[in-house]
């Protein structure tokens, strides 16, 4: 009899490898997935991703982001909590919406740097 070893760690179900200790994850339907593997089988993050680096600086609350996608507010709401754990991404818990102006929760990409001149 044969016995195959068992991983000590749990494997994505997206990519099949191990999740590590440290390693960034979401939890999706009772499994555990590598953050960067969910977000790159999600569309919709995707979409938001795309709006918000497009205009990196502006502040969009998640009513917003669903209007300008046409996503319902649900979908902006598990888009903007996967993208939050990225460095690339900054959630405000009371900040100003560029598109309606009212103070809400915003979500917005960070610019990208510019490279010092000397």
């Amino acid at each position: 009899m044969r016995h195959e070893k068992v991983p000590d760690n749990p494997l994505c179900p997206l990519c099949q490898q191990e999740v590590l200790p440290g390693d960034h994850v979401v939890f999706a339907h009772a499994e555990i997935v590598h953050l960067t593997c969910r977000l790159k089988s999600d569309g919709v993050a995707d979409s938001v991703a795309h709006l918000l680096r497009r205009d990196a600086g502006a502040e969009y609350c998640q009513s917003c982001v669903g209007r300008q996608l046409h996503i319902t507010y649900e979908q902006a709401v598990k888009a903007v909590t996967a993208l939050r754990m990225t460095s690339r991404y900054r959630v405000r818990a009371m900040g100003t919406c560029s598109v309606c102006g009212n103070h809400w929760m915003t979500v917005r990409a960070e610019p990208p740097s510019v490279p010092e001149s000397v």
